[in-house]
């Protein structure tokens, strides 16, 4: 993990991709498939946006996140409506914000999350206001 940690640091970002994915397939000492939480395939996803993964392709490896029985969480999503933002996608915010703030997504619940989406909702809402004029 100390390199991977290095890779982040140095921002490597198709060498972080390459090692998660060797990772992920990889079994730990015991003969187990390696375990990871959702912090860290954030940062799986977050690789994958930084080499130039379309919006489209974050929403599938959100999607793949079931297979390791992982809950996508507000960074998860935060990062996909980045995506959206540097294609100008603004329909598809929209929209994957309304999913999250009717909770359709499954993303986690917290007592801040709902005050956490109303303003990144309003935030976002301000760039492409902007973006548009």
């Amino acid at each position: 993990m100390n390199h991977f940690a290095d890779l982040m640091i140095q921002q490597c970002w198709i060498d972080v991709k390459e090692l998660f994915e060797f990772w992920v397939r990889s079994l730990d000492e015991n003969g187990k498939p390696n375990k990871f939480d959702v912090n860290l395939y954030n940062h799986y996803l977050r690789a994958n946006l930084m080499i130039g993964a379309s919006a489209g392709d974050l929403l599938d490896f959100v999607a793949q996140m079931d297979d390791f029985e992982l809950v996508p969480n507000l960074a998860s999503f935060n990062l996909i409506l980045k995506a959206m933002r540097q294609a100008k996608e603004t329909e598809a915010a929209e929209k994957l914000l309304d999913a999250m703030d009717t909770s359709k997504t499954g993303v986690q619940k917290l007592d801040s999350a709902s005050a956490k989406l109303r303003h990144q909702r309003w935030h976002y809402s301000i760039i492409y206001q902007l973006q548009s004029s």
